[in-house]
């Protein structure tokens, strides 16, 4: 059965948008796009065969298997330029999705929309999206299996202007759900404390000044909880 993250993922697809799912797995997302008619056509691809035999069992017990372009290889390097318009790649690190966008540039032109779930390096990943064409269009921050996780949609246009605020926590994530947004922050906050704790309790040589850039950091957070 698809999780409820792979199926925020999918949801963010348009109806007649070409899918490559990057890092396909066991092909869950494809499946669910053709149960729910969002798709036309789309190609999947793994770096390795493991997973890709894995999605061909999955799809083949669906009765899907002719609806659905299985890739081997890295990235966007199975794909021809032009031949998908819409990206989506999840369950990788954040530097990791940012490499696979660099050295798929051929393809970058012609991608209008970004599904993204980065497992860590969020920051950054938001930082190079907004130098690199595109607008972060939407958001969404989800806890499943004692995990936060962040999802990035991004789509082609103008440059968007932006704060070390909405890089690391978006435009409009926090507001899609308070309540986990809250706990969000307050891991934030828990983890810097310890941070902080193992410096004062071990005489780190870090400098006192670092140690306040940490506590304003945790005002900084408390604050925007506040808000929510």
């Amino acid at each position: 059965m698809i999780s409820e993250r792979l199926k925020i993922l999918a949801n963010y697809v348009n109806k007649n948008d070409v899918v490559g799912d990057i890092g396909t797995d066991h092909g869950f997302i494809p499946i669910y796009l053709i149960e729910n008619n969002k798709i036309n056509r789309i190609i999947a691809s793994d770096l390795n065969e493991g997973p890709l035999d894995n999605a061909k069992k999955e799809l083949s017990l669906k009765g899907y298997l002719n609806k659905v372009d299985l890739r081997i290889g890295s990235g966007l390097t199975p794909y021809k330029p032009g031949e998908i318009n819409t990206a989506i790649i999840a369950g990788m690190g954040g530097n990791l999705i940012r490499t696979i966008l660099i050295e798929g540039k051929e393809h970058i032109k012609y991608l209008n929309r970004l599904i993204l779930q980065p497992m860590h390096g969020v920051e950054e990943l938001r930082r190079w999206i907004l130098n690199n064409g595109f607008r972060i269009t939407d958001e969404d921050l989800l806890f499943e299996n004692n995990i936060f996780y962040e999802i990035i949609v991004a789509e082609k246009g103008e440059k968007q202007e932006y704060n070390e605020t909405n890089i690391e926590f978006g435009f409009n994530m926090l507001n899609k759900n308070p309540e986990i947004s809250k706990s969000f922050l307050d891991m934030k906050i828990e983890r810097i404390e310890k941070i902080i704790y193992d410096i004062e309790s071990h005489g780190s040589s870090m400098s006192q000044s670092k140690i306040e850039q940490f506590k304003d950091r945790i005002k900084q957070y408390q604050e925007v909880r506040k808000c929510l």
